[in-house]
Parts: C-alpha cells; structure tokens; sequence
C-alpha cells in the first residue's frame, strides 16, 4: 500500500534486484520514488517494472536519492508498460547510463527516445573500470520487438558494440538498418542470439548477418528469404537455433545447410555440428535431402525439427519418423517423441520437453 512505502524505503537500502512486476502501486511515482529513495546507496542493480504503469516523471526532478539508485542500475524491464514512451527512454538514457540490459518489448517506443545513446554528456567515468564511456555502451541484452522502431533507430544500437542478444522483432526494421548496425557496430563480435523474426529482412540482409560468426541462435520469418539467401549463413559454424519459418526456401537451402561432401573418413562433412533445433514451417522444402541429410548424419545434432505446413509426401514422413528413433508415445496426432527426447513436429508447434 502506498502509506507502506516510507517502511519499505527503509528496508531496500541495501537490495540488490527489486522486482515489482504487475504491481498495481507503480502508477503512484511517489509510491516508487520512496523505494528507490531507500535505494539510493547505490546497491540496487536489477529494476523490474514489467507489467506496470510506471510514469515519466520518476526520470524527472533533482532528487538525488532517486538518480543515484537509477544511476546505478545494469538492468531495467519495462516490458509490456503501455505508458512508455520516448521521453521516458530519453530520461532512461541520461539518468541510467550503464545499464547493460534493457527489455522494452510490446511498448509504444518508436526510436525517438535512442538518441542520447553513445553521448558522454558531463563527462562521467565509468564505476567499474574508470574510463569514460558513452551512454548504453556497455549494452549486452536489448529487446525492441513489438515497439515501433525502424530503420532510423539503427546507428544509436550501432553504438551498443558488446551487444550479445538483440531482439527487432518488428516490421519497421528493414536490410538497411541490419547493414548499419553489423557495419556502424564493428561487427558486433559478441552477439550469439539475433531475434529478426518479422523484421523485413531478404537474402541482402543475410549477407550481413554472415558476418556475425558468433551467432547461435537466429530468427527470420520474413518471407522474404530464398535459398540464395540461405547461402549467406555458410560461415555460422555455432548455430544452435535456426528458425527460417514462413521463407521462400526449397531442398536447396537444406543442401546448403547439410551438405553430404564426403571428406577423408568417408563420412559426411557436418557444416552446422551443433544445429539443435530447426524451424522450417510454411517453406517449400519436400524434404527428399532432408532425410539424406539425417541418415549420412549431416544433420547428427538435431533434436527439434518443426515442418508444420510443409508438403511432404508420405514416404518423407515416414522415413522422418524413422529417423528420429523409436516412439516413445505421441503427445497429438501430429506431434511425435522419440527415446532421447528428439522433437518431430508435422502439425501444431510445440517446444521440447
């Protein structure tokens, strides 16, 4: 209750992560200021308001108590708070300088509010290693998707160079924003997970991403992606996650994702060795290399495969079947499990157990 909070400032002094997720009272910003007055020593880390009404005016002000425990801050979740906007993440961006993760998914954001990332206003020295360095720089996890950025947010996360997830699972972001943020960023050597699942990115798009060897997990649904795309992904040896549903793509792209060389023990050259789980619904694969890909152990890692929507024939069904092992039982009629747990889905999608 809001009468509570002068308790409570007293006894978050020295918290470390305060979680308010879906609390009703962090619409009242004075209810909010007393607790991180409380925290104002500079102890609190980790500030999660997902759910809630959080307003702006708590980036506002001259309270000293209140900047220092935001100045302090690595990691803010505003997920899913309808009252975000770009102010808000302006004022996030000048009081919150060292945040390394920062999850604004599903909120009204258009980009506007990115534009302080990268200054150095006051000239402030990092806590941590006593060097300068801009607002946001030392960003390792951004979530963007369902907000309403576009192209032009592109060079303010071009300076979030130690990037290591990145989530644009939005429309607005096109192969002109990928090629600005892989190039403006020096190649983002960090990141292993690249959510661009509707983002409209084609086959020009993939050429970049081809630079980001690191990656282990990448997410394109476009549609817009053919099997000269798929190319690209060649140099993406630590793939665990791929997910291509809803693509223009035909045994083509599975040639080139498990091809059947044969190298000097004659056994099949494994291109994607630690290729776990593979989205191929709604695309144009029969699956004929597929199933070849599976038997000369091409594709030896693989233990989720998803072809919902695809049309396959009968025989490609079955030998699939075979492949994943014994069943264990099916969960529906579509859907089958086999003894090490290895996930064969024909119809409805659903996730490993």
């Amino acid at each position: 209750e809001p009468e509570d909070a002068g308790v409570l400032r007293r006894a978050v002094g020295s918290v470390v992560t305060l979680d308010l997720e879906r609390n009703g009272e962090v619409a009242d910003s004075d209810f909010l200021r007393e607790l991180l007055r409380g925290a104002g020593g500079g102890a609190l880390r980790r500030l999660n308001l997902a759910g809630t009404a959080v307003s702006v005016r708590l980036f506002e002000g001259e309270d000293a108590l209140v900047l220092a425990a935001l100045g302090g801050l690595r990691m803010i979740n505003l997920d899913s708070c309808p009252s975000v906007s770009d102010a808000m993440v302006a004022g996030l961006v000048r009081v919150s300088p060292w945040l390394e993760e920062v999850c604004l998914e599903d909120t009204p954001l258009s980009g506007l509010g990115l534009r302080g990332v990268g200054r150095n206003e006051g000239e402030e020295v990092t806590r941590w290693s006593g060097v300068k360095a801009g607002a946001w720089t030392k960003m390792r996890r951004l979530c963007l998707n369902f907000t309403r950025v576009d192209d032009d947010c592109a060079e303010h996360i071009a300076k979030m160079s130690m990037l290591e997830v990145l989530e644009l699972d939005v429309p607005g972001i096109t192969d002109t924003a990928l090629a600005e943020i892989v190039d403006g960023s020096r190649g983002l050597k960090n990141l292993y997970r690249l959510d661009l699942s509707n983002a409209k990115i084609s086959d020009d798009g993939l050429a970049e991403v081809s630079k980001l060897t690191a990656l282990e997990e990448l997410e394109i649904c476009s549609g817009l992606v053919t099997d000269a795309g798929v190319k690209h992904l060649e140099p993406l040896r630590n793939l665990r996650v791929l997910n291509l549903a809803n693509n223009r793509i035909t045994e083509e792209s599975m040639k080139q994702l498990f091809p059947l060389k044969i190298g000097a023990e004659n056994s099949a050259e494994v291109l994607h060795p630690h290729l776990r789980t593979l989205n191929l619904s709604f695309t144009q694969i029969s699956g004929t290399h597929l199933v070849n890909a599976l038997r000369e152990g091409a594709a030896c890692a693989l233990s989720y495969l998803s072809v919902t929507g695809c049309e396959l024939s009968t025989s490609v069904r079955r030998v699939l079947l075979e492949e994943v092992g014994q069943l264990a039982g099916p969960r529906s009629s579509d859907d089958y499990v086999g003894p090490e747990k290895k996930v064969l889905v024909f119809g409805v999608e659903v996730g490993d157990e």
